[in-house]
């Protein structure tokens, strides 16, 4: 997957060197400077996340069951976005649809079981994969000089993962292995900021740091003794991450095609 993120900015660069290395498509590009422009735009960093669990609910009466537990990961990720720029006083307003993925990651969190007499605390293993957002974000540039600038802006939207626990045995009035696996949907947003560089006129290459963040999701913890299946509450879970993302953008990317 990485190795596809990679290829797909090369490619990217490759198909900026065709279209745009062209003598002709300068001299337009600045008489349509005040025009908006539609652009592509293909990204690949590195998430430092955290995901939170927590959750407590006495699902067998007289025993209550809490999931805690924080777990940090390194992580990368990789997507594209579509969108307009519409030119502003010094600089632009750009609004785009991005779509990204997200690597997976396991770590410990825990599991206290409460009961008469008894606290026992189990061990979990989560794993998170499969994650992916889709959100609608708007950026303003601001150049500081022909070209180089500042952005700033955010978005919203939805996005998901796999969510997966995997614990050791229950004690009574419960026993077998402690397991969840759901698939989690939920709202998700962004905020950031970065460093863009005009390379040409249909070129932008920029580097940036959003805080990025899914909604909390919820997921059944049950364990299964081979005799029946006991619930025993739900965990939620919740990622918030830091991220540094490279883009490479490109500006009407299929204008000579259309010559």
């Amino acid at each position: 997957m990485i190795v596809v993120r990679l290829t797909t900015a090369a490619l990217a660069l490759a198909w900026c060197g065709l279209v745009c290395g062209q003598g002709p498509l300068f001299a337009e590009a600045e008489q349509g400077a005040a025009r908006p422009r539609p652009y592509v735009s293909a990204l690949v960093g590195n998430d430092f996340a955290t995901l939170a669990t927590a959750g407590s609910l006495e699902a067998i009466p007289g025993n209550t069951f809490t999931s805690f537990g924080n777990v940090d990961a390194s992580i990368l990720n990789g997507g594209g976005a579509v969108g307009l720029a519409v030119p502003r006083p010094v600089g632009q307003l750009r609004m785009e649809i991005e779509g990204r993925g997200r690597g997976s990651f396991t770590g410990p969190t825990y599991l206290t079981q409460n009961g008469p007499g008894t606290e026992i605390t189990l061990p979990l293993q989560v794993k998170l994969h499969d994650g992916w957002s889709a959100l609608t974000n708007f950026w303003r540039d601001v150049f500081v000089t022909d070209t180089l600038g500042l952005y700033l802006g955010g978005g919203f939207g939805a996005g998901g993962y796999r969510y997966q626990v995997q614990g050791g045995d229950a004690l009574l009035p419960v026993s077998g292995p402690v397991v969840g696996n759901d698939t989690i949907t939920t709202f998700a947003w962004q905020a950031g900021t970065g460093i863009i560089w005009d390379v040409s006129d249909c070129i932008t290459l920029d580097l940036g740091y959003r805080f990025f963040s899914y909604g909390p999701g919820s997921t059944p913890l049950t364990s299964d003794n081979g005799a029946g299946i006991s619930y025993l509450g739900n965990t939620s879970s919740s990622l918030s991450a830091s991220e540094v993302l490279f883009t490479v953008r490109i500006y009407e990317p299929f204008r000579s095609l259309v010559r």
